[in-house]
C-alpha cells in the first residue's frame, strides 16, 4: 500500500523511524493517508506515501505523487512568493496603502490598510465571512469582500484573515495585468518545474487527488475540486485557497526558499523581495510572524523541533510546510485529513508534530559523519 521511498547514498535504515510514524498515524485512525517529503536545499532525501487517498465510496491507495488541495498553503506558495517578486522588481511596497493598488477602495476605511498588514493578517479585517452563501462568482465574492468593513483598527493586533489574502490575490491581479492562476504558473511553477501545481486542475491530475470532505447532501467526496467553500464561489482561483500540488513539486518550491529564493542559478524570488518577506518585530501586534508566513517563538510547540529562523504554514485540509535555514531542513507533510469529514482534522496537530520530530531527527542522523 506505501509508495516508494527516495533512497538515498547512507541507505534506507536511517529513515525507517519515519517510516514507522507514517505507518502508525494511518494504522491508528488519525488520517487515512499521507504523504511527507524531507530533504536539503540540496535534495530531497525521503518521499513517501501511505494509507488512502480516498476510503468512501471505495478505498484507493495514498501514492507519492497524489495531489492535494493545498487549502491555505496558497497563501505563502502563491501569494506570498508572488508580492516577494513584485516587491523585488518595485510594483509592489510593503508600506504601501491598499488603495493605490485597489481603486474601489478610495474614501473606505480598508484604503488605508497596507500590504504589509495584509501579510502579517494585522489589518483589522474579520478572520472570515460565508460569502459563498450568498455569491455564485469570484466578481460577487469579490465586491463583498471590498464592501466588507474592518472588524478592528488596522495595526492593533494579529487576527488571520481569508479577506486580507483575498485582497492580495486582487492586488497581484491589478498590477501584473494577469490573472493570478496565469501569473503563478509563469513566474513560479515553471521556472521550479513544479509540473503537477495549479489551480483548478484538469481532470487527467484532478483523478490524483486525495478526496476531501463528503459535503452535506452529497454522496461523493470532493475530489479535485476546491474543498474551501469562498474560493470554489470565485471559481477555485483565489489568494487565500485553491491551489492544488504534489509533495515532490513542494519539495522543489522548498529547496528553493532555503536557497534564498534562488534554483538551479536561477532567481526566482529575487533576493530583495525575498528578504522583504523575512521581516518581522516580535514585540508587535504579529509576534514571531513573518510576512505571510508564521513564524516560531522560543516558547511555541514547534521550537523544539525548528529554529527561530524557520518559517512555515498550515493548510485546513491537512497539510503543512515547514523550511528551517538554520537547521538546511524542509518538511512537507500532506493528508487528506477532512476525509470523509472535517472532523476527522482533531488529531492533525498530533501528527504534524511527529511527523516534524522525526522527519529532523533523520536528517541529523543522515548527515552524521559514517
Amino acid at each position: 500500500m506505501g509508495s516508494a521511498v527516495t533512497r538515498t547514498a547512507s541507505g534506507p535504515d536511517v529513515f525507517a523511524p519515519l517510516r514507522a510514524v507514517l505507518e502508525g498515524v494511518v494504522d491508528s485512525g488519525a488520517v487515512p493517508g499521507i504523504v511527507v517529503a524531507t530533504g536539503t536545499s540540496e535534495a530531497t532525501r525521503f518521499l513517501r506515501g501511505h494509507g488512502w487517498a480516498q476510503v468512501v465510496p471505495t478505498r484507493e491507495p495514498m501514492r507519492a505523487y497524489t495531489l492535494f488541495d493545498l487549502a491555505s498553503l496558497t497563501k505563502v506558495v502563491v501569494t506570498t512568493s508572488l508580492v516577494g517578486i513584485l516587491c523585488a522588481e518595485g510594483r509592489i511596497d510593503m508600506e504601501g496603502r491598499l488603495d493605490a493598488y485597489l481603486t474601489d477602495l478610495v474614501g473606505d476605511a480598508k484604503g488605508a490598510v497596507t500590504v504589509h498588514q495584509l501579510l502579517t493578517h494585522t489589518s483589522g479585517l474579520p478572520a472570515w465571512r460565508p460569502f459563498y452563501r450568498h455569491c455564485a462568482t469570484r466578481e460577487q465574492v469579490r465586491a463583498a469582500v471590498l464592501a466588507e468593513p474592518l472588524a478592528d483598527t488596522p495595526g492593533a493586533r494579529r487576527t488571520y484573515s481569508d479577506l486580507g489574502f483575498v485582497l492580495l490575490g486582487e492586488v497581484l491581479e491589478r498590477v501584473s495585468g494577469q490573472r493570478l492562476a496565469a501569473l503563478a504558473r509563469e513566474r513560479l511553477f515553471r521556472p521550479l518545474g513544479m509540473l503537477d501545481t495549479g489551480f483548478v486542475p484538469p481532470s487527467g491530475l484532478a483523478a490524483r487527488a486525495a478526496a476531501t470532505e463528503v459535503a452535506a447532501g452529497h454522496d461523493l467526496p470532493k475530489r479535485g475540486c476546491v474543498h474551501d467553500e469562498n474560493a470554489a464561489a470565485m471559481g477555485g482561483v483565489s489568494g487565500h485557497a485553491g491551489l492544488f500540488s504534489t509533495a515532490s513539486d513542494l519539495a522543489r518550491f522548498a529547496r528553493m526558499m532555503l536557497r534564498g529564493g534562488r534554483f538551479e542559478g536561477r532567481d526566482i524570488i529575487p533576493r530583495p523581495g525575498y528578504e522583504a518577506l523575512f521581516v518581522r518585530d516580535p514585540s508587535g501586534p504579529a509576534g514571531w510572524c513573518w510576512r505571510g508566513w508564521v513564524g516560531i517563538g522560543p516558547e511555541d510547540a514547534v521550537a523544539r523541533v525548528f529554529s527561530t529562523r524557520a518559517f512555515g504554514h498550515t493548510g485546513f485540509t491537512g497539510t503543512s510546510l515547514w523550511c528551517d535555514p538554520a537547521r538546511d531542513a524542509f518538511v512537507v507533510c500532506l493528508t487528506n485529513a477532512v476525509h470523509p469529514s472535517r472532523e476527522g482534522n482533531r488529531r492533525i496537530s498530533e501528527v504534524r508534530m511527529s511527523v516534524y520530530e522525526s522527519a529532523v531527527e533523520c536528517l541529523r542522523r543522515q548527515s552524521e559523519p559514517r
